[in-house]
């Protein structure tokens, strides 16, 4: 998770990543992405986000798969620093975080 990709990178991405034996990744929706976020955190010096299942979360933007629905070059983003959810252009890089489904 050291790069930034645009939207369609960080698709492809996390459809191709093998991690953990696992090849069933995927680019998490908005509401999942947003779920992690930890308003609770009381670290300043850390991202918005608990750092004993996350302990390598960047300070910044991260993808999600949810596009703008009228907007054909958006799609939403959460940014761990402060947990806000926003939206901006495909083309731009963002980090990713690939999640799975659980068993």
């Amino acid at each position: 998770m050291d790069n930034y990709y645009t939207w369609q990178e960080a698709l492809s991405y996390c459809e191709n990543l093998t991690l953990a034996r696992y090849t069933d990744w995927r680019l998490p929706n908005v509401r999942e992405l947003f779920s992690l976020v930890d308003f609770t955190q009381s670290n300043p010096d850390l991202p918005c986000i608990d750092p004993t299942y996350f302990s390598n979360t960047k300070w910044f933007y991260c993808w999600s798969s949810t596009t703008i629905a009228d907007d054909p070059n958006g799609a939403w983003y959460v940014y761990f620093n402060d947990g806000n959810v926003s939206y901006g252009n495909r083309s731009n890089g963002y980090y990713v975080r690939a999640v799975r489904a659980g068993q």
